[in-house]
């Protein structure tokens, strides 16, 4: 695959409108991918995939299994064991959340089951949660979703 389809096809939403407001690039960014398997665990040696898209721009893929605790500073800390240089005392980790809001032009019925939809949705777990990220590293940029 070419580099500019590879960056095209790996480089999350939120990196392309951060780069884009603040018109602005750290120099050494991840884009990090979370991919949970059809087995239960996925052994250390296979957990993680690192491809060095440009100078400063890498995209390294996360490999847990379905019954595994995902550990997001320990695999990166095993991307850097790799050859990422990613500064893990200083990382500051970004993070979207989508707020789905109710559409006025829905029937009552499917108003009601779009909110009792986006009450679950709201009280999920949160990303620095479920992932171990440490809280005060983690930036969450929101948008709302109409449906």
């Amino acid at each position: 695959m070419e580099l500019d389809a590879l960056v095209a096809t790996t480089t999350p939403f939120l990196i392309v409108e951060h780069v884009a407001q603040m018109r602005a690039m750290y120099e050494t960014a991840v884009a990090l991918t979370v991919q949970f398997e059809n087995i239960p665990r996925v052994a250390p040696r296979d957990r993680i995939e690192l491809v060095k898209l440009t100078e400063g721009f890498w995209h390294v893929t996360v490999h847990f299994g379905f019954v595994q605790i995902p550990d997001i500073p320990a695999a990166l800390r095993q991307a850097k064991d790799r050859g990422c240089p990613i500064d893990l005392e200083d990382a500051i980790y970004f993070g979207s959340r989508d707020a789905v809001v109710c559409s006025k032009r829905r029937s009552w019925l499917v108003r009601v089951s779009l909110r009792l939809f986006a009450l679950m949705f709201r009280n999920s777990v949160r990303t620095v949660d479920l992932f171990n990220i440490p809280p005060e590293n983690f930036v969450e940029v929101g948008r709302q979703i109409e449906i």
